[in-house]
């Protein structure tokens, strides 16, 4: 049982979005010697000026009041207490706060190849949040980040100014290395970076290591049947689909809530379209561009990065 001793996580995953956290947060939660947030994401240590701060939920600058309420439903026993809030990679505020702790976290990133990520946050963002007022091929998409400002393709483009802030740096934020600089400089011993195609290749591997780095039984993956999570779908009419974000409120509660999901998806699901010629000359423009980034990155971290020479993707 929990008791009223405050838990802080001794385990976090804080990047990067669209590299398989969803699933490993699972496959971990599943875990007897660990207990997951509740929700997965927390953004409770995310800077004031990013559009997922949550006044009242997120760190307010004084104290880690409030940061135990996520972890209210752990069993006090359990060895580690984890979150993963992907947009953490990105934030100030989490640097400083985790390493000005007496006790600091080990931190895993989850990388993905670079273009690769690009092109899969957008179909999310297309699809999956609908949180585009049109529809846009991926060409399309990267081009007005590239030449629009950020107010400009947030009010002609997007649902919401969360939604356009975080489209509108899908190409920033998968430079890696921009961001894992600051981390290694205050963190250098606590963090971890793993990539998202060694998961694909074999999840059984990468949650031993996984486990590893957190020291709990790594035998208890052995006959683990590794579900898949928060993959993305396309949707046929993404206004119902929007709609049905307001709607799910009410079932949030209901004993029948994954039926009437599965249900729901059954009817408005749908294969993501292939990639046209166009949209595949801007996937080999991009991976261009992240030559450099990703070289630094491996050298800083002593990272082997071979795998993202292969062409395969999956979103």
């Amino acid at each position: 049982m929990h008791t009223n001793k405050k838990i802080l996580p001794n385990f976090i995953i804080a990047g990067a979005p669209k590299c398989g956290t969803s699933s490993v947060f699972s496959w971990l939660s599943d875990h007897p010697e660990v207990c997951g947030s509740q929700p997965k994401e927390t953004f409770y240590l995310i800077d004031r000026e990013h559009p997922t701060y949550k006044l009242g939920q997120s760190y307010n600058g004084e104290n880690l009041e409030g940061y135990d309420n996520y972890f209210q439903h752990c069993n006090s026993s359990a060895k580690i207490f984890f979150e993963a809030t992907t947009h953490y990679i990105y934030q100030n505020i989490t640097i400083e706060i985790l390493s000005k702790l007496n006790s600091q976290p080990q931190i895993l990133f989850i990388l993905r190849k670079p273009e690769d990520r690009v092109y899969s946050y957008f179909q999310y963002y297309l699809n999956n949040k609908a949180k585009l007022k049109v529809d846009l091929t991926f060409t399309e998409y990267v081009h007005l980040i590239k030449n629009e400002s950020l107010e400009t393709f947030t009010q002609n483009y997007c649902t919401d100014k969360s939604s356009g802030y975080i489209l509108y740096h899908n190409i920033n934020h998968s430079c890696y290395v921009n961001y894992l600089e600051k981390w290694k400089s205050a963190l250098p011993d606590r963090i971890h970076i793993l990539l998202f195609e060694d998961m694909l290749k074999d999840r059984r591997n990468f949650m031993k290591q996984i486990s590893n780095i957190c020291d709990i039984d790594s035998n208890f993956f052995d006959n683990y049947t590794f579900p898949h999570k928060n993959a993305t779908y396309g949707i046929k009419n993404r206004q119902i689909h929007r709609w049905s974000y307001a709607i799910a409120d009410f079932f949030k509660d209901s004993p029948f809530k994954e039926q009437i999901k599965r249900l729901y998806l059954k009817l408005q699901s749908r294969k993501i379209e292939q990639k046209n010629a166009n949209d595949l000359d801007t996937i080999k423009e991009l991976a261009q561009y992240f030559i450099s980034f990703n070289h630094k990155l491996s050298t800083m971290f002593d990272l082997d990065l071979s795998i993202w020479q292969k062409n395969r993707l999956s979103i």
